[in-house]
C-alpha cells in the first residue's frame, strides 16, 4: 500500500512479504517518502509490519533528539 500527500512530499509504502505459520506475524518492507526520496535506502525484510508502525507511532509521541527535546515537537 502507498499513502502519499497531495504534494508528493511525504508518503508511506509498505508491503507484506511473508507471514508466520500461524499468521500472527507479518513480515515485510516499509519505506517513507520524504521530498521525493525513499528511506531507509537499504531494504530489510526481517521486521514485522506491526513493529515498524509501533516504533513509528512511539517516535512521533515521544520524539528523541540526541541534543534534547525542542519544545516537545519533532
Amino acid at each position: 500500500m502507498l499513502v502519499i500527500d497531495d504534494n508528493l512530499e511525504f508518503g508511506i509504502l509498505w508491503e507484506v512479504i511473508s507471514t508466520s505459520e500461524d499468521e500472527s506475524f507479518y513480515y515485510g518492507i516499509c519505506k517513507i517518502l520524504i521530498d521525493g526520496e525513499f528511506f531507509p535506502k537499504k531494504e530489510r525484510f526481517d521486521n514485522t509490519i506491526n513493529a515498524i508502525f509501533h516504533n513509528m507511532k512511539k517516535a512521533f509521541k515521544n520524539p528523541y533528539y540526541p541534543c534534547g527535546f525542542i519544545n516537545g515537537e519533532i
